[in-house]
């Protein structure tokens, strides 16, 4: 009981002297402002009941669309297993430019799972892809090959007659 007081009261003493006695410094903070313009199209086209066409396009610009950045297209076939779920299989095709100058190429084959409910008024859509990246420098002739697997949570909330995105969520 005694040791447990006077460990109590060592700690606070430790934690009082290092915020009274320690002098702050922070780092440098070097801060680079960048801006990029988005260029962006998506497309869901239902083919039938089952069958859904999915595509979009994407261009990206820096500094005040001077400079190009990237290019997307991709395109999947989606099949609906039930109204609430979804698989798909598709590809996309991707370019990186550096310095204006076009350097590297992506090639994108993705497989993934939509599911979505609907909670009292609040729509979930749930994502899960997979993704295998394969890089092809222009400068040279090494390939790379990066699987990445993302989760998007895109949900809706109802306002009115319309539905406004609360929350679209990314990980990678």
């Amino acid at each position: 009981m005694i040791l447990k007081r006077i460990f109590k009261r060592l700690l606070i003493a430790v934690v009082l002297i290092s915020f009274l006695s320690h002098k702050t410094s922070a780092q440098n903070k070097t801060v680079t402002h960048e801006n990029q313009q988005w260029l962006q199209y998506y497309n869901e086209t239902k083919l039938n009941n089952h069958w859904t066409l999915l595509a979009d396009a994407s261009y990206r610009w820096k500094d005040g669309f001077n400079e190009s950045s990237q290019f997307i297209v991709r395109s999947a076939l989606g099949y609906a297993i039930k109204q609430n779920l979804r698989v798909s299989a598709g590809f996309a095709y991707s370019g990186f430019y550096s310095q204006d100058a076009l350097n590297r190429m992506e090639y994108r084959p993705h497989q993934e799972l939509v599911f979505i409910n609907n909670l009292n008024n609040i729509k979930f859509n749930h994502r899960l892809r997979v993704e295998e990246r394969f890089f092809n420098l222009l400068d040279n002739s090494n390939n790379t090959l990066i699987f990445a697997s993302g989760i998007v949570l895109p949900s809706t909330l109802p306002y009115s007659n319309y539905q406004k995105p609360i929350l679209k969520a990314y990980f990678y």
